[in-house]
């Protein structure tokens, strides 16, 4: 790793808009969200923020204008991009916004007078892949300036540099933004480019990340459990006190090596105990759903629908472009970054042909950050639907998580456990419905019943999802799907 320290003077302008932002008042919580975005932008791209401001502010307009004016970030590029053109070096640069992404080109074009390769979530796929190609030329651009879509489904092995122009809060995205060299088989080095403000949030997130070794390690595995991370960084940045303590991140901290210990602990003790052998493969493959594929994009087409994002198929292929625009319900998705933008494929033989797509599986950004919002959201937690059998049923379906395994439990209107019900709901060919659950919950009544079948769940543990219900009886001329 290369960090580049920025000095006092140089980062006061940046200093003077993040403690502008910082003091504006965020009571609810969407207003919390948007503070969290003005204050990383601050430090990210500050002449963005008074564009994201809902109400003019004079003062704040005027800070990102200084701020903007000598971005120290942009007089490093300036002056070292010509001697890592000279010396034959690929570089790429990657920054969380669209428009960083034109500054920077200008910049670099104008007043470096080098030539620029551009990969952003807007442009063609076509296009996309004519960046790349010039880009890999000996003759070609020297610097390819990305976007977080250039974190997945890319493979830029040919670059000797990465330049994290501003770092994401979320450390699983900044890793993914170093996977695209830092590959298996890559035969030197890769240098990484960063950049550590003296103070702020910037500073304060630069000390967490070097403290976790994440510009010299990868996170081994630990990337699902240090989620929580941004949240905190976020919580920090509208709540936290006004000046930052060296020491701001150290519960996050100790959190993160307590992870990366048990991970490695388990994976040694796992390893020594029982070592792979070739014999183990059936039993390995065979606990992999065969229908894994078909299942994941059910989930994620339809959560993503759900959550208000767009949801486009590409015509005539399994390609599906996702992206998290203004209309998105969720205020932000886990390791997602703002207004994210993907096109993939649920097809691992199609993702494997066409390496310009996302394969939409465990571990993408996208799949992970839509089911930890299921998880962890209520949207994922609770759902209104019916179904049809053999009998007219309202009740409550619990599910509870118990030793890895997932339990359900179902509770009908009269107080009496079903299990009877709670395998036929869960069962695969299962049709399920969704209902208005607004208009059951204005339903007079509706209150107490609900209360009355939840006091029938066991009371050893707390469900991880819950759902009424209504059944239909089965019509002889085809079935109701009623919500009624």
């Amino acid at each position: 790793p290369q960090p580049v320290p920025i000095g006092e003077a140089e980062w006061r302008p940046f200093e003077r808009i993040e403690q502008a932002v910082r003091g504006i008042k965020a009571d609810t919580p969407v207003a919390k969200a948007s503070k969290a975005r003005l204050v990383f932008e601050a430090s990210a791209a500050p002449t963005m923020v008074p564009k994201l401001m809902k109400v003019s502010d004079p003062e704040i307009e005027a800070l990102a204008v200084e701020a903007g004016r000598n971005d120290p970030r942009l007089a490093y590029l300036i002056d070292q991009a010509p001697n890592w053109r000279k010396q034959g070096d690929k570089t790429l640069i990657f920054v969380a916004r669209r428009e960083s992404l034109e500054l920077i080109k200008t910049a670099l074009e104008r007043r470096a007078h080098l030539r620029v390769a551009l990969f952003h979530e807007d442009m063609p796929t076509r296009r996309r892949d004519v960046e790349v190609a010039q880009f890999s030329l000996p003759t070609g651009p020297s610097i390819l300036l990305t976007t977080e879509c250039g974190g997945e489904g890319r493979n830029f092995q040919m670059c000797r540099r990465l330049v994290l122009f501003d770092l994401p809060w979320q450390p699983g995205v900044v890793e993914q933004r170093i996977g695209r060299l830092d590959r298996i088989g890559r035969d030197r080095p890769t240098e990484i480019v960063y950049f550590r403000p003296p103070s702020g949030m910037g500073g304060a997130v630069v000390r967490l990340y070097e403290a976790m070794g994440l510009f010299e390690q990868s996170l081994g595995g630990i990337d699902r459990e240090l989620r929580h991370i941004g949240r905190e960084v976020e919580r920090v940045a509208v709540d936290g006190p006004k000046v930052l303590e060296t020491d701001i991140f150290e519960a996050v901290l100790k959190t993160a090596e307590a992870a990366r210990t048990r991970v490695q602990e388990a994976a040694f003790h796992q390893l020594h105990r029982d070592p792979y052998r070739e014999s183990m493969a059936d039993g390995i493959l065979g606990r992999v759903p065969q229908d894994l594929e078909s299942l994941t994009k059910e989930v994620i087409l339809a959560a993503a629908a759900a959550f208000g994002f767009e949801v486009e198929q590409q015509r005539g292929e399994d390609r599906w472009f996702i992206a998290l625009g203004g209309e998105a319900l969720v205020e932000n998705l886990p390791g997602v970054p703002d207004e994210s933008r993907f096109l993939g494929t649920f097809n691992r033989e199609e993702a494997v042909t066409n390496e310009s797509l996302d394969f939409f599986s465990s571990g993408h950004p996208l799949v992970e950050g839509v089911l930890e919002e299921l998880q962890q959201g209520n949207r994922g937690r609770t759902a209104c639907f019916v179904a049809t059998g053999d009998e007219e049923v309202f009740g409550l379906l619990a599910l509870f998580k118990r030793e890895g395994e997932i339990e359900a439990v179902v509770v009908d209107a009269g107080g009496l456990i079903r299990p009877d019900l709670a395998e036929a709901l869960t069962a695969p060919e299962c049709d399920l419905k969704p209902a208005d659950g607004r208009r059951w919950a204005s339903l007079p009544g509706w209150a107490d019943v609900i209360r009355r079948m939840a006091a029938a769940l066991p009371d050893h543990d707390v469900p991880q999802a819950l759902a009424a219900f209504r059944i239909n009886p089965d019509d002889s001329k085809g079935g109701r799907h009623s919500d009624q």
